[in-house]
């Protein structure tokens, strides 16, 4: 892998270190953090309590107040009465004495009301603010319990962030910025590794969420320092250190040439190197014949396929076999690989990998499909 991809797998690995260490010191102090959250929920109960209870006591303490005036008022209206200068103006005191003592009388309900208000709301705070001691008292006992491992553990995080820090500055800013909105969405896993998953096929996994990846995924990271994304889960891809390429690349079987009478020429050689040549060319597609048109880049991409399909059946050491392609219900061309079903595959993917549009295409042997006539006379 490049520099780019190299920096970015340390700085997640070291990334990784502080995350697990983080995640054990959340493990340890969980029950804590609950614990204070509960603390927390009680006093704004407590606060909002005793804010209730402040305003009933001010409400009575106003109606009381209330109370004192009227009383007064009334007494002020009675002398008056006592005054008064005949009985119509004494029958007048009378009525306003009267209407007095009941609103006084309302006024005395309410304040009774907001007394016995005042004085519930006065125990549930006394009740309250017992439970909130006896909380906060739990609270003391766990983190006393706990306080030893979580400094411990505190230490192992701050040792490692130096580490991290380092990491990050080799980290191009585009990188680090792709990275960070991956691990927010995949709480640090921004990265995947790749596998293979059969040694005798040519195929790898993204060991992040398990799809199947393109045949040239490997050379790519192998060979270049472009980010690569897996097309499923978009986690950045890498190549782990023991991934070497003995186990990641199929190693063609070694074919160890027979040899020949000394009395053969030198001419006979090389015509047999010459026909050898041809066949491994003749192997990887059939001439081209009277077919349709394909837009830019189909052939290419069939061609590499068929020549892949092929390279992959003489390393297993079968037979290659014509086939015959049928692109939208249409013949389209004669092409060798190692089996049907193989051919299939591998032109889907080059075709995908081209960015080519793939509606219904299928591979069959040659003999099961109508032959056209080539325009080679």
């Amino acid at each position: 892998m490049g520099p780019t991809n190299v920096a970015l797998v340390r700085y997640f690995q070291a990334d990784q270190l502080v995350r697990a260490a983080q995640a054990k010191l959340d493990a340890v102090t969980k029950d804590v953090r609950i614990q204070e959250r509960k603390v927390n929920d009680l006093l704004e109960k407590q606060k909002l309590l005793s804010a209730n209870h402040n305003e009933a006591r001010a409400q009575a303490a106003n109606l009381e107040l209330d109370v004192k005036v009227r009383t007064e008022h009334i007494e002020k209206l009675r002398t008056q009465q006592q005054n008064a200068r005949n009985n119509k103006e004494y029958q007048t005191f009378l009525i306003e004495i009267n209407t007095g003592k009941v609103d006084r009388s309302r006024v005395e309900e309410e304040t009774i009301k907001a007394l016995q208000s005042a004085e519930t709301l006065e125990a549930e705070v006394k009740q309250l603010t017992l439970l909130v001691e006896q909380e906060q008292g739990k609270l003391s006992e766990m983190k006393g319990r706990i306080d030893d491992k979580r400094k411990a553990l505190e230490a192992d995080i701050n040792s490692l962030l130096p580490q991290r820090q380092d990491a990050a500055v080799a980290v191009p800013p585009r990188a680090k910025d792709m990275y960070q909105k991956l691990a927010d969405r995949y709480d640090g896993e921004a990265l995947a590794s790749i596998s293979k998953p059969d040694r005798r096929k040519e195929e790898y996994l993204c060991d992040g969420c398990y799809m199947e990846l393109a045949m040239n995924i490997y050379n790519q990271l192998h060979t270049h320092d472009d980010l690569v994304s897996c097309p499923s889960c978009r986690r950045i891809l890498y190549i782990p250190e023991d991934f070497t390429p003995e186990v990641a690349v199929k190693q063609k079987k070694v074919v160890t040439p027979r040899k020949t009478s000394s009395k053969k020429s030198a001419s006979a050689v090389a015509a047999g190197a010459s026909a050898d040549a041809t066949s491994q060319i003749s192997a990887t597609i059939t001439p081209d014949m009277n077919f349709p048109e394909l837009p830019p880049g189909y052939r290419a991409a069939m061609e590499s396929a068929a020549k892949d399909s092929t390279d992959i059946a003489v390393a297993d050491g079968v037979t290659s076999m014509d086939c015959s392609v049928m692109l939208d219900g249409q013949l389209v061309g004669y092409y060798r690989g190692k089996e049907p079903s193989h051919l299939e595959r591998l032109m889907k993917r080059r075709l995908e990998d081209a960015g080519l549009q793939v509606s219904d295409l299928q591979v069959q042997r040659k003999d099961d499909i109508p032959q056209v006539e080539s325009t080679v006379q």
